[in-house]
This record gives structure tokens, C-alpha cells and sequence, in this order.
């Protein structure tokens, strides 16, 4: 229960003199008191007078503190003590500032103010070919559009840096409103048992939401875009929740998260990647590594360059991954990939129209790819139109990751047009997927093709299979069966599937 405020009559009315004169006074109503008048000059002039961070000094541990909506707080909150913060409607938190002061300079239009040196983290790795635009954190937004940073001569929807770092936009800003980050984060954290709820944040020269280690912390119900790494980011310990919030459009990921129990519900996870991190390495919609406990349940993840959902590194002790009910269709590369896990469950996913920038042989191409992983199960999940379905390889890496034993691959739907429709694949010279010993294979698989065999492969156990029924004769499948027409048609209508490609 909140906690009761309990002030001696004289003080309470010193309290409401002193709270007036300095706009601090808001509606308390049991919960908090927190809040800002807006002044005569709008939300954006009303922030220097009331900011999330002199809310968050006036709050006791256990309250919940209401953020005032309909205006822009410019500034990095610190939370350090455990508290929900809670934004009223229109309540939006950016990374950027609003500069002014633009002078033609030759075509070009030169700021009066120079951008300050931001942090460039040597772990970033950027996609090749992209002239290390991973490493560039500056952003620019014209009216609310992001500009492109060039190296030279910016035109229209782009900016440079000079050699002074101000900035130079190729498109005259009068009458417009310029943004430029200035600041890494969103919200910092410094406290456990913490709950951020209902805010939209933009804008973030770094990660967004970032919990530096505290446990217990909940992300619920935000709008999270444009942060140029992650936009959230809870790692270290229980108890933490990422749910029904839209994360997009974030540089790196929407969202990441190490060595920590966290569930992750309910959240549209699209168009992430926007600044060519390898995307390999850690880049697209979320990378979760060495979780203890990881449940990702009934998510929408979609656009992102260019997995859509990843779990890696298996922990030394206990690790439990389930990945279940998730809706994940138009990334680039896999769909779901478990890599270097064990006990994970894959299960009642919908998965279509993934891995399409890859050659049909290529495990990344996979809707599921398990790599390097064990001890686990991928049952009742509807793949369709991917390009392939599911692949299950025995990764060349070092440290023995090459371990694939009791995988199982049990009642999948996977319809195809071409490519294969389940690959098991030894990278690895010396690994053991194929050992009858191991206990990997499947059964009750349904498949469809529009086509009888062609001469095409379309599943893989050892060598190659044209035809289901050579493909049964392995220990890959037991009772699979083909999906006619009008069953495939079925399915694709009960999963709400269309093509997008």
C-alpha cells in the first residue's frame, strides 16, 4: 500500500506556501506528491520549473510518484530509491535538447552550438561496408524526423559534424523544430524494486533504460524509441519484467538483457538495428545472454535487421528459456534463434516470411534455428513461408559448444515453397548430433510443399531428402505427415497469416 504523509497542521501550511511558490504542489490523493503547474509559456518552458528528478527527491521509498503529462522532461533521471514512477498522459522523457541559433554557411545551415564529445564504446562492432556508422552516437531530428549523418556535404534529411563539432544541416530549419541528443540515457538506475510505467522516451546518444545492475526492476506499458544502442536494457538479477511496451527503432536492439531472471510479455518489437550494428554480433530485436530464468511470452517481433528474437551462453548453473507464443515474421535473418542454451523450450510461436537475406542452406536463414544448444524441445509452433524452417546445427565454435544431444522436434507445422523444411547440421567435425546415443530427432511433424519433389532438398539428416518418406527413415522424424491444400490453408487462416514478400 502507498505510504500516508502525515504533517503537523503549521507545517502543512508552511508546506503549502513554500510548495506553491515553487510549482512543486500536485494532486497527492494518497500516493505521492509530485507535479508541476504548467507556466504561460507551454510544456516545454514548464520543465526547468518541475523535473522528473526533483519528483524522485521528494518521494519516500515505496511511493509511487506521478509524472505530470502533455510536455517534454529534457533531462537523465536517476531513480535511487525503490519507487514507481508512473507519467500521466502526454508524460515524455527525451534525450534531446531543442537548439536554435542557425546560420547559412553555404548552402548549408552551421549551429551555433557545438555537439559535446559522447561516449563510443570499443565492444561496438558495426555491419561492414557501413563506414563504422555503429560508432557514430550523434542524432539530429528535423520536426521529428531522424537525419542521416554523412561525412561530408550534407543534402536534404542529412547533417555532418564540422571540425569544431557543430553541427551542419543540409536543409534550411526555419520554421522548424531541431533536436539534437545530447545525453546517453533515458533513466539510470541506482536502486532496486523499481517500475517505470506509461512513459514515451525518444532520443538517447546511448542506451535508453538502463537498470546498471539493480534487481527487481519492471518496464511496463512505455512507447521506447530512437536510443542509439539498446532501449532498454535490465541485467543482473531477479525479478525483472520488460511488458506491453513498443520498442523501435532503437540503433542496436529493442531491448537486452544478462545474466538475469526476466520475463518478457506482450511487447511489439519492430525496426531495430537502425545504426548497421553486426548483426552477427548483438544487433536486432532483442539479445538475451546467460539468462538464469527467461520467459518470452506473447510478443510481436517483426522489421528488425536482423533477428528477431536470440537467447546465448548457457549459464554454469540452472537455465531455464522458454520462448512461447510469440508472433515473429519479417526479419531478415532468423525468426527465433537459440544459440549455445540448454532446457529451452520453443513453443506455440508463429513464425513466417524470416530469413530471406540468406541462401536457403544457410542455418541463419532459419524461422528457428537451435545452435550449439541441448536438453531441449521445439513443439507446436507454426512456421510458414520462411526461408527455411527449422534447422538444429552443432556450431564450429571453441570451448565445446558443439554439444547437440536430447533435442527434439515434436507437432511443428511448417509449410514451405522452397528451401528446406528441417535441417539437422554438422558444423563441427567431432560433434555428436548425429549419435543415435544423443537423443536428438523428432515426430509428429506436419510439412507442405505446392510441388512434388523435383529434384530440390527439402530436409536434411546427414545427406539430404527429397521425400518425407526417406526422411523418416532417420531418427529426424517419426509419424510426420503432409499437409494437403486445403490443411495448409487451414493453418495459414487460423494463425492470421498473409504473405508480406
Amino acid at each position: 500500500m502507498p505510504k500516508k504523509i502525515l504533517i503537523p497542521a503549521g507545517l502543512l501550511l508552511t508546506f503549502v506556501l513554500v510548495a506553491t511558490v515553487l510549482g512543486l504542489w500536485g494532486d497527492v490523493s494518497g500516493e505521492s506528491l509530485i507535479g508541476a503547474e504548467d507556466s504561460a509559456d507551454g510544456p516545454e518552458s514548464s520543465v526547468a520549473k518541475a523535473q522528473i528528478k526533483q519528483l524522485i527527491d521528494q518521494a519516500e521509498p515505496g511511493d509511487t510518484v506521478r509524472v505530470p503529462g502533455d510536455r517534454v522532461y529534457r533531462e537523465t533521471v536517476v531513480v535511487d530509491k525503490p519507487i514507481t514512477l508512473v507519467a500521466e498522459e502526454g508524460a515524455e522523457i527525451r534525450g534531446s535538447d531543442v537548439w536554435k541559433g542557425w546560420q547559412p554557411d553555404g548552402g548549408v545551415w552551421r549551429s551555433e552550438k557545438t555537439y559535446p564529445e559522447l561516449r563510443v564504446e570499443g565492444r561496438w562492432r558495426c555491419e561492414e561496408g557501413t563506414g563504422q556508422r555503429c560508432k557514430q552516437p550523434e542524432q539530429v531530428y528535423l520536426d521529428g524526423e531522424p537525419l542521416e549523418q554523412v561525412r561530408l556535404g550534407p543534402g536534404e534529411g542529412e547533417f555532418t559534424l564540422d571540425g569544431d563539432r557543430r553541427v551542419l544541416l543540409g536543409e534550411n530549419p526555419a520554421g522548424k523544430t531541431v533536436e539534437v541528443s545530447v545525453r546517453d540515457k533515458w533513466i539510470e538506475g541506482r536502486s532496486e524494486n523499481v517500475t517505470i510505467r506509461g512513459f514515451s522516451m525518444r532520443h538517447s546518444a546511448g542506451t535508453g533504460i538502463k537498470n546498471n545492475l539493480q534487481a527487481n526492476w519492471r518496464v511496463i506499458g512505455n512507447d521506447l524509441s530512437y536510443a542509439h544502442t539498446t532501449n532498454v536494457t535490465l541485467s543482473q538479477g531477479p525479478g525483472m519484467v520488460i511488458e506491453n511496451n513498443n520498442l523501435h527503432h532503437a540503433g542496436q536492439m529493442g531491448l537486452s538483457s544478462y545474466k538475469a531472471q526476466i520475463k518478457i510479455r506482450d511487447n511489439r518489437i519492430h525496426h531495430n538495428n537502425t545504426a548497421s550494428f553486426k548483426t552477427g554480433w548483438e544487433a536486432g530485436g532483442m539479445k538475451i545472454s546467460a539468462a538464469t530464468d527467461v520467459l518470452i511470452e506473447k510478443n510481436e517481433v517483426f522489421g528488425n535487421k536482423d533477428i528477431g528474437i536470440w537467447t546465448d551462453v548457457a549459464t554454469t548453473g540452472p537455465q531455464k528459456i522458454m520462448i512461447r507464443g510469440n508472433r515473429v515474421h519479417g526479419n531478415p535473418r532468423q525468426g527465433i534463434r537459440v544459440e549455445i542454451s540448454k532446457n529451452a523450450e520453443v513453443t506455440g510461436n508463429v513464425v513466417y516470411d524470416n530469413g530471406m537475406g540468406y541462401p536457403p542452406d544457410d542455418p541463419s536463414g532459419a524461422g528457428i534455428t537451435l545452435s550449439g544448444t541441448y536438453d531441449s524441445q521445439v513443439s507446436d509452433n507454426t512456421l510458414a513461408y520462411n526461408n527455411s524452417g527449422i534447422v538444429v546445427v552443432n556450431a564450429n565454435r571453441e570451448k565445446g559448444f558443439h554439444t547437440v544431444t536430447n533435442v527434439v522436434l515434436s507437432s511443428n507445422d511448417v509449410i514451405q515453397e522452397k528451401g528446406l523444411a528441417v535441417a539437422w547440421m554438422k558444423a563441427y567435425p567431432s560433434g555428436d548430433i548425429f549419435n543415435i546415443a544423443s537423443g536428438n530427432g523428432g515426430q509428429d511433424n506436419r510439412y507442405y510443399y505446392p510441388d512434388p519433389p523435383s529434384g530440390e532438398s527439402r530436409y536434411k539428416w546427414e545427406r539430404y531428402y527429397e521425400r518425407l518418406s526417406g526422411y523418416e527413415e532417420t531418427p529426424a522424424e517419426y509419424n510426420g505427415s503432409q499437409l494437403s491444400d486445403k490443411e495448409k490453408d487451414a493453418v495459414l487462416k487460423e494463425n492470421s497469416i498473409t504473405r508480406e514478400r
